[in-house]
């Protein structure tokens, strides 16, 4: 089903640039500070943009980067100063943008409470990797799209040994993306912009899951400020979380490492 508004031009947002920016620069720079990585989040009411904001972030600031120097000019108080700046934009030609939702075919499972180990960083994960591989499967007849419910099942078997995790998820993609790429080396750094969105829906039920919203905003800010490399390339990572007002988004984020 298609939408009227994505055929709109992207406008506005502008702001939302220069912190975005900030958190790859403190990566590129090696910054190890929870402090420099605040966790995006963007919460509105239906049809209020969030979703798009998601899906164009990764264009959005890539094309600012590349296009723009006006960022470059900013004085030291307030932009991080860049080494190798040639070397930082060209991790913007090597974007990957990942989108995942807790609505439409990857809805919260309800068994998803119930399984051993389960963290909403694991929920997250298995999002991930549903949304980039888009599994199917031959009946015999047609190709069939596999289900997000059966794909859960495939993941227990296969981290039954192992524990499935954001970085783990982030780095299958990225080892996908750019390591099958034609048979070209593989680039110095690249960008990597997770788009989460309808983040409300996992927290309707997590009773069970104390504080695990908590805990992976912790993971993100531990990725950020980890030196992520995926076969000696640097990937900086940025998440964007969305999701519509209907919980205490203060209470939600109240642990959480966020600029205000």
């Amino acid at each position: 089903m298609g939408t009227f508004g994505k055929n709109f031009d992207f406008l506005g947002r502008a702001d939302v640039r220069l912190p975005v920016l900030e958190t790859l620069a403190n990566q590129w720079e090696g910054i190890t500070d929870a402090k420099a990585y605040p966790v995006f989040t963007a919460v509105g009411a239906p049809g209020s943009g969030k979703t798009r904001l998601s899906l164009e972030l990764m264009s959005f600031v890539s094309k600012f980067v590349l296009t723009d120097p006006t960022w470059e000019k900013l004085p030291a108080d307030h932009f991080p100063k860049i080494t190798n700046v040639a070397d930082f934009k060209n991790a913007f030609r090597s974007s990957l943008r990942i989108y995942t939702t807790f609505g439409n075919s990857t809805m919260v499972q309800p068994s998803e409470y119930t399984r051993d180990g389960q963290t909403c960083e694991k929920a997250v994960a298995a999002r991930i990797l549903f949304s980039h591989f888009n599994p199917s499967y031959f009946d015999g007849k047609y190709v069939c799209a596999l289900l997000f419910s059966d794909f859960l099942d495939i993941l227990d078997e296969c981290f039954s040994q192992s524990k499935l995790n954001i970085e783990t998820a982030i780095r299958l993609c990225v080892e996908d993306e750019i390591f099958s790429a034609d048979g070209r080396p593989p680039p110095q750094a690249v960008v990597v912009f997770l788009g989460l969105d309808e983040f409300q829906e996992w927290l309707k039920d997590d009773s069970n899951l104390k504080n695990s919203f908590g805990e992976l905003v912790k993971e993100f800010v531990a990725l950020q400020c980890s030196k992520f490399t995926v076969q000696n390339t640097r990937v900086l990572f940025t998440p964007l979380l969305s999701g519509t007002d209907v919980v205490s988004i203060s209470d939600i984020l109240q642990k959480s490492v966020i600029r205000r």
